[in-house]
């Protein structure tokens, strides 16, 4: 048993060594010399008292699995505890593919590094917790986001991989045919309205709005923004973190920050009818109002906000266009193959102008890991709201009525454009209809 004196040196040693130190940067080699760096969530060095709470070799351990996660392009990394151990998990382009599993001790200590490494109560194994920190390879910088929630195994988490590159964020990149975009472009440079960017939860719709953002001068406007959470920095463009436990959320921010002369106010996600009412009346005040909401379809939006209870005059007169979208997985260009399409297929795609009679199908090979595809592009459907749309929302309208008039415009659905791609050799339509059910 350790002697009184003893302890008081070991402290005295511990403070002598915090203030030769001071905060440490946790630094991991890997494979060619190139190192990850850890850092915490606001991108300062962690104290040395949380980073020794941490076995050293564990922290080699969960290093090596960031590193694979980023190699491998993941967007998520599970971490999932089961009666023989711990199971890791990536998802690439959508998709989960197995990484590698590890005993149960070890996973127990893979977890605390993690918990560690994200500021997280490591004691506290029942209750979800939530936390976050960052990670350089060479260039790049990673925002990390950790969740943690209770199984019957133990303590499961996720980590959400953010790559932190606005830069390469570009309507020009994301799928978005040039007719189709040109409209995009006029409705962003229209001095006030909303534009509505929907689909279901991982389908890309953050990084369509911040490729509208960047079609903006923030030099010349002044852009604000409200996020949950702000996932990347852009110069010249105030950014506000939703932070519901501080009492900070939507529809208050948005309230206050009218009174920021705004000229552009670009809304994470509108949730409820407070903040739809509040970022709608914003849009006639002589703002332009970008924003996101969870629908299938871009008919379907009008009538989402007609059934939050928004009125119509509301909708009809703020609202500019609706920009609907869903994520596909792109077939590998190494190994894709070309073939003529079977009676089947040729009905598929009957309707679609650039078919040729042939289908392109995934293969698999090293490049891809043997999945067929590799990477991922949009695809999208928007609906302008013009005069004759504007006339049948203040008449409270159906889906059918908004889907007939947004067919009589022209308006290409999702599948259509998915099916486009398709032909193009650009994704399946395997991989279309598994995206559009």
């Amino acid at each position: 048993m350790a002697t009184l004196g003893g302890i008081v040196t070991l402290l005295v040693y511990g403070l002598a060594q915090w203030q030769r130190k001071g905060p440490q940067v946790i630094r991991l080699k890997g494979d060619m010399g190139t190192a990850l760096e850890l850092f915490g969530e606001t991108g300062d060095a962690f104290p040395i008292g949380s980073v020794g709470r941490a076995d050293r070799g564990q922290m080699t351990v969960v290093g090596d699995i960031l590193r694979r996660a980023i190699v491998e392009r993941a967007t998520d990394a599970h971490f999932e505890p089961g009666e023989a151990g711990l199971r890791v998990r990536f998802r690439v382009d959508g998709v989960l593919q197995e990484d590698q599993n590890y005993p149960f001790k070890q996973g127990l200590a893979i977890v605390s590094c993690i918990k560690v490494l994200a500021s997280i109560d490591v004691a506290e194994k029942r209750k979800a917790q939530d936390g976050a920190f960052r990670a350089r390879k060479g260039k790049d910088e990673y925002d990390l986001r950790v969740s943690t929630s209770s199984s019957i195994h133990g303590e499961k988490v996720v980590l959400r991989i953010l790559l932190k590159r606005p830069e390469y964020i570009d309507l020009d990149t994301l799928g978005i045919d040039e007719k189709r975009l040109g409209v995009i472009r006029k409705l962003v440079f229209r001095p006030h309205g909303m534009i509505l960017v929907t689909g279901p939860t991982g389908s890309g719709k953050t990084t369509t709005l911040y490729g509208l953002m960047k079609q903006l001068d923030s030099t010349e406007k002044n852009i604000i923004t409200v996020e949950d959470p702000v996932e990347y920095h852009l110069p010249g463009i105030t950014q506000i973190p939703v932070k519901p436990k501080a009492g900070i959320t939507f529809s208050g921010t948005l309230e206050s920050i009218l009174r920021q002369d705004p000229d552009v106010l670009v809304i994470g996600e509108i949730r409820d009818n407070e903040t739809a009412q509040t970022a709608l009346r914003a849009s006639l005040t002589g703002h332009l109002v970008l924003s996101t909401l969870h629908t299938n379809d871009a008919p379907q939006t009008i009538v989402r906000l007609v059934n939050m209870g928004i009125e119509a005059y509301l909708i009809s007169s703020s609202l500019l266009g609706i920009l609907s979208q869903r994520l596909v997985r792109k077939l590998c260009l190494q190994c894709r193959e070309n073939r003529e399409a079977t009676k089947e297929e040729q009905d598929v795609f009957k309707d679609v102008p650039n078919f040729d009679g042939t289908t392109w199908h995934p293969v698999g090979c090293e490049t891809c890991r043997r999945t067929g595809y590799l990477g991922r592009t949009g695809i999208f459907e928007l609906l302008p709201v013009e005069d004759e749309l504007k006339a049948i929302i203040t008449d409270t309208p159906s889906m059918q009525e908004i889907h007939r008039i947004a067919a009589a415009k022209g308006m290409m659905k999702l599948r259509q454009d998915g099916l486009s791609k398709a032909a193009a050799g650009v994704t399946s339509a395997l991989e279309v209809e598994r995206v559009i059910v």
